[in-house]
């Protein structure tokens, strides 16, 4: 059997005289516990908070895919509209994977990758002065020497055969477990006649899976955007979501790092305004 057992006390004759002490102190100590436990609910639903809107984000960021025709099709004459489209992804801080393709396809870079690359990607489609004295590096493209050449010209610049671009693409989404996710495809759309089977059967498989297809049609024609619409089963005309989407009010994290030091200084405030009575002996000087 266990037995509380008291520190030993002395008892004080003039114990009334600490009433008010006793008094303020307890007003403290009841302060500081509403104080102490206000700051560390605030500081759960902040870390909570935080990590729910780091959670919604990176699914929302990571829901798409561009694929870029660079197929001989896509001449210097197209650049300009694909250097305005990718120009609008990123200043609208679109999160997207991006694929090339031609007669085979290829991925640059994942979905999720910052808008930066975006426009680093677009660097290649905006025209630049021809120099009076032209160097060998970087090379320009022969047909059109206003335009540097880009790093896939050379492997990809054949045929167009859209459903190479397309089948990566959904590989991509299937691979990174985004559901319903959103495919751009910036093509003139002259697809060859040997892929027309093929781009059938993946129009008809992305309306199956609901897959969001958004066209950027360089050649201006609407009979191809018909088309792809009739196969997916919706809309494909391409749209953009408003630049706010992701500046958010999202808890910063120095709001926690403020409630931690506000909690240190008061935990060290009742150790030491709360801290137990002690009596310092003084040493009496002999007469």
């Amino acid at each position: 059997m266990l037995i509380s057992r008291r520190a030993p006390t002395i008892p004080l004759a003039d114990a009334g005289a600490f009433e008010r002490e006793t008094r303020r102190t307890t007003r403290f100590r009841v302060a500081l516990a509403v104080l102490i436990g206000a700051l560390g609910v605030a500081a759960f639903l902040l870390a909570r908070d935080l990590g729910r809107f780091q959670t919604a984000t990176s699914a929302e960021r990571s829901s798409g895919v561009l694929v870029l025709d660079l197929s001989w099709s896509v001449g210097p004459s197209r650049y300009g509209q694909i250097q305005r489209t990718l120009g609008t992804l990123t200043a609208h801080k679109e999160r997207l994977g991006v694929v090339i393709f031609s007669d085979s396809a290829y991925e640059v870079v994942p979905p999720g990758t910052p808008p930066v690359e975006l426009g680093l990607i677009a660097r290649f489609f905006k025209p630049h002065a021809v120099p009076s004295t032209p160097t060998p590096f970087p090379e320009r493209l022969i047909e059109n020497p206003r335009f540097y050449d880009n790093p896939w010209s050379s492997s990809y610049h054949g045929g167009t055969q859209v459903s190479t671009g397309l089948d990566l693409a959904q590989r991509i989404l299937d691979r990174d477990g985004i559901k319903h996710g959103r495919v751009i495809l910036v093509s003139d759309l002259n697809e060859s006649a040997l892929d027309q089977d093929k781009l059938t059967q993946t129009l008809l498989r992305y309306g199956q899976l609901g897959i969001k297809l958004e066209i950027v049609d360089l050649s201006g024609s609407r009979g191809g955007l018909n088309y792809y619409s009739r196969l997916t089963g919706r809309p494909t005309s391409l749209t953009v979501a408003p630049s706010t989407r992701i500046s958010s009010s999202r808890p910063s994290p120095y709001w926690l790092v403020t409630i931690a030091v506000a909690l240190t200084l008061l935990l060290a405030g009742n150790e030491y305004f709360c801290r137990r009575l002690s009596w310092r002996h003084r040493l009496e000087a002999a007469a």
